[in-house]
């Protein structure tokens, strides 16, 4: 990653969103249940997740506890294990002092948490276990209510002892409603496209910071990419999930630009451009420069030196903000 992106600031939060966020309590006791629509994303979203929570972090809005240490569980080969170290450690160093074990259940790789052997063996650790206790559901299709059952019975042992557990699996639709009822928090994980120079990006949600569209509050986007070794991560207010509107929003803070300026630049009509915006909360942060915004361009699929309007004003090329 150039050094020009990489020292670029998380774009600016207004003085209200902060003012809110900063009212709203920690994570509390019990099972935090992570939903990932995309299983390629797992992996990652577990290691930023844990991250975040060993920084005592608070950019997914709702601050992460303070805790003494992170235990970090994996069934199956001893692989597991040494692949979560490889992550854990591209994260960089920290210097708060909170202990993170990875510990290795030996188990069948399909090993259900929810399940009465799965239930048997993390009941057991919760009962022992200090700070937050993090695990990993198999990928495989929706949720049953006979594991509702078990993420109730992780819920109710958690908070019985005053742990966090944070259980990530890959739900392929949106459980928010069906599933936040068995635990203390939920968060549900979508994919983006990510921002310029960044691999990989998604959206966190949590239900209970009722997400505002107009206030930015309650959904987060995260971009990871990577620079001498490390992972590097950028969170802001989520916008959209695909680039041009999220380059239409910020080309929309100078003043000076009509919607048809920016239609001319990302290649649309004054109207498409429009009614995209219509769904965009206005964002803070500095203009782009023109290096930067040749970046995103091009990131977009669009000939900065070229743009080719489109006139045909169809539906499809509405961006629908989740």
């Amino acid at each position: 990653m150039k050094n020009s992106q990489k020292a670029r600031k998380t774009p600016a939060r207004s003085e209200l969103h902060n003012a809110i966020t900063t009212a709203l309590k920690p994570i509390p006791p019990g099972l935090t249940l992570v939903c990932v629509r995309d299983p390629t994303q797992l992996a990652q979203v577990r290691n930023t997740m844990t991250h975040e929570a060993l920084k005592k972090s608070t950019v997914f809005d709702v601050p992460m506890p303070d805790v003494t240490g992170v235990l970090s569980l994996h069934a199956g080969p001893a692989r597991r294990v040494e692949h979560a170290q490889a992550l854990a450690e591209a994260n960089g160093s920290r210097k708060n002092g909170i202990k993170h074990k990875q510990q290795l259940i030996e188990a069948p790789n399909s090993l259900d948490w929810t399940s009465d052997e799965g239930l048997a063996v993390v009941c057991r650790i919760i009962k022992n276990a200090k700070g937050w206790v993090m695990v990993e559901q198999p990928v495989r299709a929706a949720i049953s209510p006979y594991q509702e059952f078990g993420l109730s019975k992780i819920d109710a042992v958690a908070k019985e002892h005053g742990v966090w557990v944070m259980l990530f699996t890959v739900q392929p639709i949106s459980k928010m409603a069906e599933l936040s009822k068995h635990c203390a928090d939920y968060f549900d994980v979508t994919p983006c496209e990510p921002d310029p120079g960044f691999n990989m990006a998604f959206a966190v949600e949590c239900a209970d910071a009722n997400f505002s569209g107009e206030l930015n509050i309650g959904k987060v986007m995260c971009c990871v990419g990577n620079g001498d070794g490390k992972f590097i991560r950028r969170y802001r207010p989520f916008i959209a999930p695909d680039r041009r509107t999220r380059l239409m929003a910020m080309l929309r803070k100078d003043k000076k630009k009509t919607l048809d300026d920016i239609g001319q630049i990302v290649g649309l009509s004054k109207s498409q451009v429009s009614r995209i915006l219509s769904k965009v909360p206005p964002i803070k942060g500095s203009k782009l420069t023109k290096d930067e915004l040749r970046s995103w361009l091009q990131s977009c699929g669009i000939d900065p030196d070229n743009p080719e309007p489109d006139d045909s004003d169809h539906d499809a090329d509405d961006q629908e903000i989740e």
